[in-house]
């Protein structure tokens, strides 16, 4: 299953905080998208975790109205709020994981970043888990350096969906734009380790308790760990 970060619901009518709060003046973008398209087997049901409008990492942006509201669907009509300063970021969703690009320098343009249409894919990024468990013999406080025994498995991709998400090409206030897609990976390691039966729990106890004598006790271990690979989109525009 896609593991990806939760992106929090953006409220229908935000508060719209005045450049008194903030001791800065503020800016006011329209945000128009003609169309909004969703991928072959993509719903609306899909997105709901996911904003499709997101905040920028610097800065407070608030938002007028939100995508998701059904009176706008499949089209979006938005005003976003800046802070004035700096460079002027938001980012648009890609997929139904959550993935995200980046417009940057929308103070460059006028009062209306107006795009002829946009499409959501559909996630094909497979995150892949591992998993592996070997099993040691000891002799007291030695432990054999070869496992007796090795556990591994893999996850498998669970459809047919094809990667196919190279570029992005956005109409956007009447000049066409070529967003490249990088495709980037985190990998995530847990690790654990124990004793694989009761007998071998009540060994390892009996050799705590007689260190120092020659008497030998043999039990066993284990060491496992999942290993996690998480593939995601992303990209950035820098309009002009």
């Amino acid at each position: 299953m896609k593991m990806k970060k939760l992106l929090m619901l953006f409220f229908c009518g935000s508060i719209l905080f005045s450049s008194k709060s903030y001791g800065q003046d503020t800016i006011i973008k329209t945000i128009i998208i003609d169309t909004i398209i969703l991928d072959n087997g993509l719903k609306e049901d899909d997105l709901q975790l996911f904003g499709f409008i997101g905040r920028p990492v610097d800065g407070y942006v608030s938002f007028e109205n939100d995508f998701w509201n059904i009176n706008y669907f499949p089209s979006l009509n938005s005003k976003v709020k800046f802070v004035s300063g700096g460079d002027m970021t938001i980012s648009f969703l890609i997929d139904n994981a959550g993935d995200e690009i980046e417009l940057h320098h929308l103070e460059r343009i006028k009062d209306t970043l107006h795009i002829t249409s946009y499409k959501i894919y559909k996630d094909c990024l497979f995150d892949s888990v591992t998993e592996f468990i070997e099993y040691y013999h000891h002799i007291n406080d030695s432990v054999v350096a070869v496992p007796y025994k090795r556990k591994y498995w893999k996850s498998l991709p669970d459809n047919d969906c094809k990667d196919t998400l190279k570029t992005l090409t956005l109409n956007i206030n009447g000049l066409n734009y070529v967003i490249p897609i990088k495709h980037s990976m985190k990998e995530h390691i847990q690790n654990y380790d124990g004793l694989p039966k009761k007998r071998d729990r009540k060994r390892k106890e009996a050799y705590s308790s007689s260190i120092g004598s020659k008497k030998k006790i043999r039990f066993n271990t284990f060491y496992g760990g999942y290993h996690t690979y998480q593939y995601s989109y992303s990209g950035r525009l820098d309009l002009r």
